[in-house]
């Protein structure tokens, strides 16, 4: 059993804190859909940056748009009013980052939430070092001491590459070569898109007719399904091109070259993606398992469907 959000009786109110992040605007399309099938009545979608196409496009399809600051008592405490149900993804470009521990502190005051769920996400965009880890394990401590109070809580850790491909097939000039750290490292090749799913399936389950209840807590893990070494990932992507690409063993830095040559919009991206390869290196993704495929019902994108999918987005390099 999981986290409750509704029956076929009752709708409900949610308020999805992060929807300038790629995965919670994705969660809030997936409940948009939801509210014009008629089982959630309002999604309110919380964000900090206001410049993000992310939040306008949330806008324009419906959503109850809010922003909020970390630093504004005042404006966080009305981020929960009149929502049954959160989801909370945590913006870890705070300046500080234990700031994002106000999300859960104030969540206890929501007076009408009764279903919370809180995705740790270890390595989104913007994080910059092994310190913001730490932040995010001080999280989820504050969440587990705060679940009591609801009804039904859920905590969804995800460890995965939140698919390095996802944000950089539109930029990628050169396909001939896969930069890769190691031969031996794993990669996840799951989209946003399907983290965003799972979250939805997750939180939509409704309690079985012959069970007197619902469970209190719940905590999944979540990764990649598609994990692969280097050198069957670059097989794989020589197949799905039509194209030989060759493995090409590289150190962090030279990840970090490769990387900003591709494009204005992936510079953002290559602190966390050189932070995310020293920490495979290190052993931090060994010891994960998955959920993935059970929450969507479904195996997420396949290798070869992604780049068939994504096949006009990759340039070959002549």
């Amino acid at each position: 059993m999981s986290l409750y959000f509704g029956t076929e009786t009752a709708k409900k109110s949610i308020v999805i804190v992060g929807g300038d992040l790629l995965i919670g605007y994705f969660t809030a399309l997936e409940f948009l859909k939801l509210k014009d099938d008629g089982f959630v009545s309002t999604v309110r979608v919380c964000y900090m940056n206001k410049d993000s196409d992310l939040v306008k496009e949330l806008s324009h399809k419906g959503a109850h748009m809010m922003h909020f600051d970390l630093d504004d008592d005042k404006t966080m405490e009305k981020m929960y009013h009149q929502m049954e149900c959160a989801l909370i993804l945590p913006p870890m470009m705070a300046k500080d980052m234990t700031h994002s521990k106000k999300l859960i502190q104030m969540a206890k005051h929501g007076q009408e939430l009764r279903h919370v769920a809180f995705v740790s996400m270890m390595n989104i965009h913007k994080a910059k070092d092994m310190e913001c880890i730490k932040h995010i394990y001080d999280m989820e401590q504050e969440f587990m001491t705060a679940k009591k109070q609801w009804e039904t809580a859920c905590l969804l850790s995800t460890t995965m590459l939140m698919n390095v491909l996802f944000y950089l097939r539109r930029s990628i000039q050169d396909t001939s070569q896969l930069m890769w750290p190691t031969k031996n490292e794993m990669v996840s090749m799951v989209d946003a898109m399907d983290v965003a799913k799972a979250i939805r399936n997750l939180a939509t389950r409704c309690r079985p007719k012959d069970s007197p209840a619902i469970e209190k807590f719940v905590h999944f893990h979540i990764t990649g399904m598609h994990a692969m070494s280097g050198e069957k990932l670059a097989m794989t992507c020589s197949h799905a091109l039509g194209s030989k690409v060759v493995l090409k063993e590289c150190s962090s830095k030279e990840m970090a070259d490769y990387l900003s040559k591709t494009g204005e919009v992936t510079k953002e991206f290559i602190p966390v993606l050189r932070k995310i390869f020293e920490m495979a290196m290190k052993g931090y993704f060994k010891e994960t398992h998955s959920d993935l495929e059970k929450l969507l019902g479904k195996e997420p994108l396949s290798t070869e469907a992604y780049f068939e999918k994504y096949r006009k987005d990759f340039k070959p390099h002549h």
